[in-house]
């Protein structure tokens, strides 16, 4: 076989050095590599002469009867690699699963009341745990009780004061309104005031100016004297009448004014009772709660405390039975309840025990097999894709 080997490393070496001169000779006829025809012929000789190397290898290598000896050795060894694997996983997935269906044993054992000498010591600290459990759990669901009922208490007397407070609100908003109301009539009022002031203040000024030119006309010779003297009594007529009508409207507004005003003051104080109404009833509604939600902490709190401890316990149980299981496995106790735990438990087994055998049988397959003629195999198809890789690229540089 390492002569076979050598003499075929021989040929190989042999047209690498042929096509490294071929090479340089065509390198060295055409500097620029390429002819002015449309083929490359540079890249398409080196196509021509890996051609030949392939086929001169995949030749020397079937007459020799290599080919089919490492193709069968390589293929047959990736088939047995990809199954050992998966028997390998096959096999992990079931003894987990066997191991966690004997970790069961144990809670089923307990929970079917079947006692055994095997397991003695372990099935007494189940009982003990449980005796420890049961009084905090009873004690659990008193205290809920009792938390339920204060909720409820606490709820009914919210309500009772939300409806105190919803009805003084309810009274306050009236109250409220009919106040703005008032406020909005006074705004009002108060414009009105300002605009008539303003009206009174420029009819009084025209009043006395006309008054002094009624008096200059009546002292002087003018022809018209007596159209401007009737002109300028008809306007100051006018004028005192304006003025006497907005006086009596001013007075008017004042006395409207005045009795918004004594009106708002009982209006004031209602609200004012109604915000310390609220205040109070407020404050007694927290005082009223405050003892109920202090109970409710406390209970809360005690509910947290029992329910940590069952945790506790719980939890120290589901480790004592987790160890009884193989115990229990171990000594496999008659029980109705068991009996079919048992039956699962051995079907696996079967299944691991085929798979182990499964898996020993292909894993031998595979230490004998010639890891010599696994490693050609690979090498011989590596070498076979490098080679087309190369063909084709200069066949592409070629054309």
């Amino acid at each position: 076989m390492s002569v076979n080997r050598l003499s075929f490393r021989n040929i190989i070496c042999r047209l690498f050095v042929i096509f490294f001169l071929i090479s340089f000779f065509i390198t060295a006829c055409s500097p620029d590599g390429s002819t002015e025809g449309s083929v490359n012929w540079l890249p398409f000789v080196l196509a021509i002469l890996f051609i030949a190397v392939l086929v001169g290898s995949i030749t020397y290598l079937i007459l020799a009867g290599k080919f089919q000896d490492w193709s069968s050795a390589g293929i047959n060894a990736g088939k047995w690699k990809i199954q050992e694997r998966k028997l390998k996983s096959q096999k992990e997935s079931a003894e987990q699963e066997i191991e966690e269906m004997i970790a069961k044993l144990g809670q089923k054992a307990w929970e079917a009341k079947v006692d055994h000498p095997s397991y003695q010591q372990a099935y007494d600290s189940l009982k003990d745990l449980e005796a420890q459990i049961k009084p905090l759990v009873a004690e659990t669901n008193s205290l809920e009780f009792k938390l339920n009922q204060v909720h409820e208490s606490r709820g009914n007397l919210y309500d009772d004061y939300s409806k105190q407070l919803d009805d003084l609100a309810s009274l306050k908003k009236d109250v409220e309104k009919q106040l703005d109301k008032s406020k909005s009539q006074q705004t009002k009022l108060a414009k009105e005031f300002e605009k008539l002031n303003k009206d009174q203040t420029k009819s009084r000024a025209e009043n006395e100016s006309q008054q002094q030119e009624l008096s200059e006309v009546q002292a002087s010779d003018s022809p018209d004297k007596d159209k401007q003297v009737e002109k300028l009594t008809k306007s100051i007529s006018t004028l005192s009448g304006s003025v006497s009508k907005n006086s009596e409207r001013i007075s008017e507004i004042e006395l409207e004014q005045s009795k918004l005003e004594i009106a708002e003051k009982p209006m004031q104080e209602k609200i004012a009772r109604f915000d310390d109404q609220i205040a109070e009833v407020e404050q007694n509604q927290k005082e009223a709660l405050a003892p109920l939600d202090q109970q409710i902490t406390e209970l809360e709190e005690k509910i947290q405390s029992r329910n940590e401890q069952v945790k506790a316990l719980n939890e120290k149980m589901d480790a004592i039975m987790e160890d009884m299981g193989p115990k229990v496995e171990s000594a496999r106790p008659e029980s109705e309840e068991l009996t079919m735990a048992y039956y699962e438990v051995d079907k696996v087994k079967a299944q691991l025990a085929d798979i182990k055998k499964e898996h020993h049988l292909v894993f031998a397959r595979l230490e004998a097999s010639d890891q010599s003629m696994v490693r050609n195999f690979y090498l011989m198809v590596a070498g076979i894709l490098i080679l087309v890789v190369l063909i084709v690229i200069f066949l592409v540089m070629a054309f």
